[in-house]
């Protein structure tokens, strides 16, 4: 179980709400999304970069040593190896919980810095991962594109039964 340093207000039902779902089987990796951004998180293409975060130790072990540096780069990097290796991943509102901005624990210039570090370290985990993130990719419109012609499939089929039975029955008449 992963939380940010910086979180505040923490509550016993975070710990629980958090790690329910892995313990059930519904997920192998539950992401925690405070007050602050939750009601946003739909909307926004950074909502699995989220520090407060579940996930089996058996999940992570293969990627240790890659994570040793990461620093931003570790939501990244474990949010593609998930993603990679078709694991489930939820996600959870901890209502009550706070994390501090940079703005509000350094100053103007030194956030912004920070931002663009961070920013920067995100986007160098993305480009050194672009062929799984790329699998990933092909692999979602190839099974997407499967699923919808099945499904075509699926209503040609019955619609042809339909209209053999339609036939029959006026054959009948």
């Amino acid at each position: 179980m992963f939380f940010d340093a910086d979180s505040y207000g923490i509550r016993r039902e975070h710990f629980s709400n958090m790690l329910k779902p892995v313990l059930d089987g519904r997920a192998e990796m539950v992401l925690g999304h405070t007050s602050a951004n939750f009601m946003n998180y739909k909307l926004t293409p950074f909502k699995s970069y989220t520090g407060e975060r579940v996930l089996l130790k058996r999940d992570i072990l293969p990627i240790l040593d890659d994570l040793r540096d990461l620093r931003f780069g570790i939501e990244t990097y474990i949010n593609y190896y998930y993603q990679t290796h078709g694991k489930s991943i939820r996600y959870v509102h901890l209502e009550g919980l706070h994390t501090l901005t940079k703005f509000a624990k350094r100053s103007l210039k030194e956030a912004t810095k920070d931002y663009f570090r961070e920013g920067n370290e995100i986007a160098t985990t993305i480009l050194r991962n672009y062929l799984p993130i790329a699998r990933i990719t092909k692999e979602t419109i190839t099974n997407t594109g499967e699923t919808i012609r099945l499904r075509f499939a699926a209503i040609q089929g019955n619609l042809n039964k339909r209209f053999q039975d339609f036939r029959e029955k006026m054959n009948t008449w």
